[in-house]
């Protein structure tokens, strides 16, 4: 009887572990593999010769990212949260101004039971 107590609770204990790595793979892969064209849609470009005119609108880089995020990690999470820092190209201010060419975007998970997921990915207008 104990050996059977023994064995459910190690299945139990492997299902569970099997469901929060897979779930965390699978934020993970949504974070780090944001599609750059929603980035890249998000620059206004002013003057294509002139690189200090580049800049991301950032309502609407909010506005797609959020949707991205909803769709992506709503089946995987309990509860999330997306913020963004705007920058300058280099990313050592604040820029708070309407014309910034970088973006720090962070998504703080909570997963299921007491697994988080914190995760920033940096994005900048310039030379690649």
């Amino acid at each position: 009887m104990i050996n059977i107590f023994f064995a459910l609770s190690f299945m139990f204990v492997s299902f569970s572990f099997f469901f929060v790595t897979t779930s965390m793979n699978a934020v993970n892969r949504a974070v780090l593999y944001i599609p750059i064209e929603l980035i890249q849609k998000n620059v206004n470009i002013l003057d294509v010769n002139d690189e200090s005119d580049l800049y991301f609108n950032k309502s609407d880089l909010k506005t797609d990212l959020n949707k991205y995020f909803q769709n992506s990690l709503e089946k995987y999470v309990i509860s999330y949260e997306v913020t963004y820092t705007f920058t300058n190209q280099e990313g050592s201010m604040v820029c708070i101004s309407t014309k910034c060419q970088g973006v720090k975007i962070s998504v703080n998970a909570n997963v299921c039971f007491d697994a988080h997921y914190e995760k920033s990915m940096f994005y900048s207008i310039g030379e690649s």
